[in-house]
């Protein structure tokens, strides 16, 4: 009864933190296994909009180092070509090792950017192709650094890392012809507010901060303990399920055989009072014995008694 006892509890503390201990087989559902990791749809993507990057910048830098107004934008379009040209070599090189196949157009609003550069002139062509070169870049590079962050192929990993080094660069060529429109680039997000402690909030009212279990009753609620369950069942993956049930069994059988070990010892024990040890009072040490005097010899102590008294008496 006790291992069963202790098989639920184990049982339910696994399965209660398989969802923020990540206690999972498969980490990435969907993912394909490759030597270098698993390969998940993010790590697809990231390689697909660097291809399709260059797919659009390449040719739109190789006409700005020709149509640039300005000497840096034509010197900026030179650089972007040739960087792009290596990204490009790069990106082929990566997919093919991991058996992923790219596309070989530019997407449709790339291509309506490009027919948006060739249609300006003279100043607001270097204008426009850098702010639309400006703004595509800054999309690209929090995917970037996201894939970099979370991705677990080692060779993804490698590529997101040699990419961001390039599209960063690519963001200082842009901003230094000046003719970056900082006010026309979205905003980044902005920070998530802090949750308010309940008992700060409870505090500020002058009420009591209630206690709430995982259902979002309170604890009065009777309902509020089998509203968490319910909760954690619902919410539960397959490999938190799968976690829980070897966690039980393994718990189980362990406290079955130690309730098998102990019985089987409480059997054989002899039965009446446990045996004490008893040991023997100390012996005094022996004293040892005088040799006998020999022959005719007076013992150390002198004569006996009755041996002077006859020698006095004769000598009398």
């Amino acid at each position: 009864m006790g291992a069963a006892v202790l098989a639920v509890i184990v049982t339910f503390a696994v399965f209660g933190s398989g969802s923020s201990a990540g206690f999972t087989f498969d980490q990435q559902a969907g993912a394909t296994r490759t030597e270098f990791g698993p390969l998940s749809a993010s790590d697809v993507d990231l390689l697909v909009k660097v291809r399709q990057a260059g797919l659009w910048e390449t040719p739109t830098g190789q006409q700005m180092q020709q149509r640039g107004a300005n000497s840096v934008v034509r010197d900026v379009g030179g650089r972007l070509a040739a960087e792009h040209i290596e990204l490009d070599a790069i990106v082929r090189q990566t997919a093919d090792q991991l058996g992923t196949t790219l596309p070989s157009q530019p997407s449709a609003q790339q291509q309506g950017w490009m027919e948006e550069i060739s249609a300006r002139t003279g100043t607001d062509y270097d204008r426009t192709a850098v702010n639309l070169l400006r703004q595509a870049h800054g999309k690209v590079l929090p995917v970037i650094s996201q894939v970099r962050s979370g991705t677990r192929n080692e060779l993804v990993r490698e590529f997101a890392t040699t990419a961001g080094q390039f599209v960063t660069r690519h963001h200082e060529y842009l901003e230094s012809t000046g003719l970056v429109d900082f006010e026309a680039l979205p905003e980044p997000p902005a920070p998530a507010a802090a949750p308010v402690p309940a008992a700060s909030a409870a505090a500020g009212t002058g009420g009591t901060a209630p206690v709430l279990t995982a259902a979002g009753s309170g604890a009065g609620d009777g309902t509020g303990a089998v509203g968490g369950v319910l909760a954690a069942v619902r919410d539960a993956s397959l490999s938190s399920w799968l976690a829980a049930a070897l966690a039980f069994i393994a718990v189980l059988g362990g406290g079955a055989l130690l309730d098998m070990l102990l019985r089987d010892r409480s059997r054989t024990r002899p039965a009446g009072p446990a045996p004490t040890n008893s040991y023997p009072p100390p012996q005094p040490f022996p004293t040892p014995q005088r040799p006998p005097a020999p022959p005719g010899s007076t013992p150390a102590g002198g004569p006996p008694a009755g041996t002077v008294r006859a020698v006095r008496r004769r000598s009398g």
